[in-house]
């Protein structure tokens, strides 16, 4: 019987962001997608271990989000990806615990799956 691989949950508006993540990860981990705050919420259970999502969202920031999920969910390691720099909202998100993690969306994607694997870890 083979382990079960660890659930992450990729939250995204950019449906193109999101097929790429899955079909780039799903080897290594059970890939779950939303394309809002509001379906992630939704989704996000006691299977997921860690949450990546992106700041910049219609109607939910991803700071909205993961603040959320720290509040419910305290277990998963939740890590903030966006191509903006919002470095104070980010700094005290980071300061609160809200985020554990934060990576801008040109990270090479090696940088993404050692930020994951780190999550897993704690």
């Amino acid at each position: 019987m083979t382990p079960a691989r660890p659930t992450i949950l990729i939250v995204d508006d950019e449906k193109q962001y999101l097929e790429d993540f899955k079909s780039l990860f799903s080897k290594k981990f059970s890939v779950v997608t939303a394309s809002s705050g509001q379906t992630a919420l939704r989704r996000v259970n006691q299977g997921i271990a860690v949450i990546v999502t992106d700041q910049r969202m219609p109607q939910m920031t991803g700071i909205e989000l993961l603040t959320e999920v720290a509040k419910k969910y305290p277990q998963i390691y939740r890590i903030l990806l966006t191509g903006y720099a919002d470095a104070k909202g980010v700094e005290k998100a980071l300061q609160e615990g809200i985020i554990n993690r934060y990576l801008t969306k040109d990270q090479p994607l090696k940088e993404i799956e050692f930020a994951i694997k780190k999550g897993l870890e704690k």
